[in-house]
């Protein structure tokens, strides 16, 4: 795949990366993002023994909210960068997109994913790593669901896949959802997260075979999102997954927050999970009566689950469904 070589002649070896810099399990999030800073690299290889287990992307340390601004900035510079030299050779990577999804561990499914490429020595053409996305996306069972929906209201509203073109449209809607609303994990201040890297988070959901986010359409604008991640890797806790909805207020009491909540019940059991997990504030009555209406039972409370700005200690249930 290199320009100036004969793919049918060329050997993986005369190409690849030799000098891999890696973490360890046991890393702190911090040190890994410092590590792909000093690097500028934006997809980190996990080894633990010898082996590989994982792979830490940039997309996933910008998740992190407590990441330090210092990080986060230089991974978006890492981006920017538009090619760096390795291992010492003659030439330049070019910087391109990879269908990035994760390594298989163990029996867990939530994982099984493709190992991304290295970047070669040599210059990459963007078509070929683009080709090989496309050839790669048929390949690969991903969540899909687009379904359009006539709620009790009588608002027809369509429910499908998050993609990467949506990604302006879903941080403007988490910005004015998490401003209207106390009930919600974060503030808006504190989301790190700009349209481009939206989009990327979204298109890396968007290949999940597990996971997915999922958007509530009306009229073309987007009302609400929800969507379901894996609770972990592990094989103990691989049967469980948590989810999440947020609506914007003036479509409250439309029937949208339960299509949203049926969407993702009928994914989590389509995706092999036992059990679907959720918290919400006790005070969020309305919520929590249409999760008891789902089936969900709740099997614990923490009096000070989330500190508000402006309420002080909120009372958090945590609440399940056997799928």
């Amino acid at each position: 795949i290199a320009l100036d070589n004969d793919v049918a002649d060329t050997r993986v070896s005369e190409v690849m990366s030799r000098a891999v810099v890696t973490a360890r399990p046991g890393d702190s999030v911090q040190s890994a993002a410092a590590l792909m800073a000093r690097e500028q690299l934006r997809r980190l290889p996990v080894a633990e023994n010898g082996r590989l287990v994982g792979m830490v992307t940039a997309c996933d340390l910008a998740r992190r909210e407590k990441l330090d601004a210092e990080f986060a900035e230089a991974m978006r510079g890492i981006s920017a960068n538009p090619a760096r030299k390795l291992n010492g050779q003659k030439g330049e990577a070019a910087a391109f997109p990879f269908c990035v999804h994760g390594i298989r561990n163990g029996a867990h499914p939530a994982v099984d994913r493709r190992i991304p490429r290295h970047y070669n020595s040599r210059c990459i053409k963007e078509e070929t790593a683009a080709a090989a996305c496309r050839n790669a996306e048929k390949e690969r069972k991903c969540m899909k669901y687009n379904q359009k929906v006539i709620t009790g209201s009588g608002i027809e509203v369509q429910i499908r896949n998050a993609e990467a073109s949506d990604g302006a449209a879903v941080l403007e809607n988490f910005n004015q959802t998490h401003a209207e609303t106390d009930y919600l994990l974060s503030y808006p201040d504190e989301n790190r997260f700009d349209a481009e890297q939206e989009g990327h988070f979204l298109a890396r959901k968007a290949e999940s075979p597990q996971e997915i986010e999922l958007l509530a359409v009306v009229n073309g604008r987007v009302v609400g999102t929800a969507g379901i991640d894996a609770v972990g890797t592990k094989y103990k806790v691989a049967h469980r997954a948590e989810f999440g909805i947020s609506v914007l207020k003036e479509y409250w009491g439309l029937g949208i927050g339960r299509a949203l909540m049926e969407a993702c019940i009928r994914c989590a059991r389509d995706a092999g999970f036992v059990q679907l997990e959720l918290s919400v504030v006790a005070d969020n009555a309305r919520a929590v009566a249409m999760y008891q209406r789902a089936g969900f039972a709740e099997y614990g409370r923490n009096p000070k689950g989330f500190r508000s700005r402006t309420a002080g200690f909120q009372e958090v249930v945590f609440m399940r469904l056997e799928l």
